[in-house]
C-alpha cells in the first residue's frame, strides 16, 4: 500500500514538472512568435546596423512649377562628405587636408577624428563636384562621399517670399518649401557596406544599395509672367510713392486663383494713408486681370 502511494506521488510530481515545462515552453514559443511577427522590421534593422555601415543617398526634392510648367524651384547636383574615424590611418594628415580643401577648422576636425568610438560623422554638406574631386584626389582612408543635391531657384528672388527656402540638408524652413515639406522632400536611400564588430569595412565585403524615393512635384496657380509684371509694377510704385509697405495680388476673375502675389517692406517714415491704386494688366492687347496696390 505504501509503495503504491509512493508511485502515485511520483507520478503527480512528474505530471506537475511536465505541465510546468510545457507552460514555460509555450511562453517562450509565444514570445518568439510575437518577436518574429510584430518586431520583425525592428530586429531586421537592428541586425543590419550591427554588421553594416551606411552612407545616405539623399532623395531629390520635388520641383515647384508655375501653372504653365515654368520651373520656379529645382535641384543642383552636389555631394556630401563623411568620415569614419576608425578607418583613418593618419589623423593629423587627414585633418590638415580636409581643413585646407573644405575650409574647416583643423583643430575641431582633429578632435573629432581622434574619437575612434564614433562610427561616422558628417564633414561637409552640399559641396560642388570640383571640391569633392579635390578631396577624393588625396585618397584619404576613411573619407567617403555620397551624391546629394541642393536647392536652386532659377529666377533668384522672384516669388521668394512665397516659395521660401531650405536648409543645407534639404528641409523646408519657410513658405511653400516648409508648408509642403512632407510632400517635397521624399525618402532618402542608403548604401550599406559590410563591416566587422569594430566598424571596419570587410575586405571584399558586399555592398547593398537601398534606393530612395524622390519627392513629389508641386504646381502652383502662380503665372511666372504675371508675377514678373506684378513685381516690376510694385517696384515702380514703390519708387514713385515711397511707401512704408506695399503689396500686390493678382487673382483670376473667373476662378479666384492667385496668379501673382508680392509685397515690399521698407523702414521709411513717409506714409500715405489709405492710398490704393488699381492697375489693369494687358497681354497682347487683351485684358488679363486687375491688380490692386495698397500703400499704408
Amino acid at each position: 500500500m505504501e509503495q503504491s502511494n509512493n508511485i502515485f506521488s511520483l507520478r503527480k510530481r512528474l505530471l506537475a514538472v511536465c505541465c510546468a515545462v510545457t507552460f514555460i515552453f509555450c511562453l517562450l514559443f509565444g514570445r518568439l512568435a510575437y518577436l518574429q511577427i510584430n518586431s520583425y522590421s525592428y530586429l531586421q534593422n537592428y541586425a543590419l546596423d550591427q554588421w553594416t555601415r551606411d552612407l545616405p543617398i539623399r532623395a531629390n526634392r520635388g520641383e515647384i512649377y508655375d501653372r504653365n510648367g515654368v520651373i520656379l524651384a529645382t535641384n543642383q547636383t552636389s555631394y556630401d562628405i563623411y568620415l569614419r574615424p576608425r578607418m583613418v590611418e593618419n589623423d593629423e594628415y587627414t585633418a590638415q587636408i580636409l581643413s585646407q580643401v573644405l575650409g574647416k577648422d583643423k583643430a575641431i576636425l582633429l578632435q573629432r577624428i581622434s574619437k575612434k568610438s564614433t562610427s561616422e560623422f558628417t564633414v561637409a554638406l552640399s559641396v560642388p563636384e570640383s571640391v569633392m574631386k579635390s578631396v577624393m584626389s588625396y585618397e584619404l582612408k576613411g573619407v567617403y562621399y555620397s551624391l546629394s543635391s541642393k536647392r536652386y531657384y532659377p529666377y533668384s528672388e522672384l516669388l521668394s517670399q512665397v516659395l521660401g527656402y531650405t536648409t543645407l540638408d534639404g528641409s523646408g524652413l519657410a513658405g511653400i518649401e516648409k508648408y509642403y515639406d512632407d510632400i517635397l522632400r521624399g525618402e532618402n536611400g542608403k548604401v550599406l557596406t559590410e563591416a566587422d564588430l569594430l566598424g571596419m569595412e570587410i575586405e571584399d565585403g558586399k555592398t547593398f544599395i537601398l534606393n530612395g524615393v524622390d519627392g513629389l512635384d508641386i504646381e502652383l496657380t502662380i503665372d511666372y509672367n504675371v508675377q514678373a509684371i506684378a513685381e516690376n509694377a510694385l517696384e515702380f510704385a514703390d519708387l514713385s510713392y515711397s511707401p512704408t509697405r506695399a503689396s500686390a495680388i493678382v487673382m483670376a476673375a473667373n476662378s479666384g486663383e492667385i496668379l501673382a502675389i508680392a509685397s515690399t517692406l521698407h523702414n521709411r517714415l513717409f506714409i500715405r494713408n489709405g492710398h490704393v491704386v488699381a492697375v489693369v494688366l494687358f497681354r497682347q492687347n487683351e485684358r488679363l486681370d486687375l491688380v490692386f496696390f495698397k500703400f499704408n
